[in-house]
């Protein structure tokens, strides 16, 4: 199992036995790959480059400045995300890549068209989100894993904490800090959506309340197991004030990663 924390340079995790760096510190920006000077400096793991200013620069030299970090980083797996990025543009760029450095893993977001584009391409993964509000996450990844094969899957763990206004017709729901979640509440598990929620009433309307705690993620993880998916991906401002209970309970289940 190989569990990354992707981290903002303004807000990094630490050193950890078995989480593994990420650094969120690279975009586009005129054509250039624009490295932010507070940039971790963990090495291992992936690198994370948003690529949405990716339309209209020199590819092959636009690749060999992300190999560039790579290379510093003993980077085994770079995450390329812009989802208004040109997709022939995202598509030349991930060939260049795997010309230069076939054997680098590059994860995309889990689209249809990047199911389409890229299901020939094997070093191309793709990345299921696990923050869904219907459906089943074990069927998302099912599919994807069908697509793609077991090898070729990671999952995107985010910890989200949602209220739901109920009946409602497109049932768009509101972040809500995890702090300001009712501490008096009956809480329940969702084994479809891999996330615990509750119910409440406030003046006259119904909420539904999906949120995440450390064993709904690691639960996300363990189904993610289940399927063969190895490679994790996990966000850590979003849950620095839970990281040591859940690194702790990751390291039990799972021991040192590397």
């Amino acid at each position: 199992m190989y569990i990354y924390m992707t981290s903002p340079p303004e807000n990094c995790a630490p050193e950890s036995k078995i989480f593994l760096p990420a650094p969120f510190c690279y975009k586009l920006t005129g054509g250039r790959l624009v490295i932010d000077k507070k940039k971790p400096e963990l090495l291992g793991g992936a690198v994370i480059i948003d690529v949405q200013g990716l339309t209209g620069v020199n590819i092959s030299s636009m690749t060999d400045e992300i190999l560039a970090e790579v290379f510093r980083h003993k980077a085994t797996a770079t995450v390329v995300n812009g989802n208004n990025a040109s997709q022939n543009a995202v598509a030349a760029l991930v060939a260049e890549i795997t010309k230069k450095m076939p054997e680098i893993r590059i994860f995309l977001p889990d689209t249809q068209m990047n199911a389409r584009l890229f299901q020939n391409t094997p070093s191309v993964s793709l990345l299921v989100q696990s923050a869904i509000s219907g459906g089943s996450l074990a069927d998302s990844l099912e599919r994807s894993v069908r697509l793609f094969g077991r090898a070729r899957i990671g999952l995107e763990t985010d910890r989200i904490s949602i209220d739901f206004v109920v009946p409602s017709a497109d049932f768009a729901g509101t972040s809500v800090p995890v702090a300001r979640l009712p501490k008096e509440r009956t809480v329940h598990f969702s084994e479809e959506l891999a996330v615990n929620y509750f119910c409440t009433n406030d003046d006259g309307d119904r909420h539904f309340i999906l949120f995440d705690d450390v064993s709904s993620l690691v639960y996300k993880i363990r189904l993610a197991e289940r399927f063969g998916v190895s490679h994790i991906f996990m966000f850590y401002p979003h849950v620095s004030d839970i990281y040591e209970e859940l690194e702790g309970e990751l390291l039990r289940v799972y021991g040192e990663v590397f």
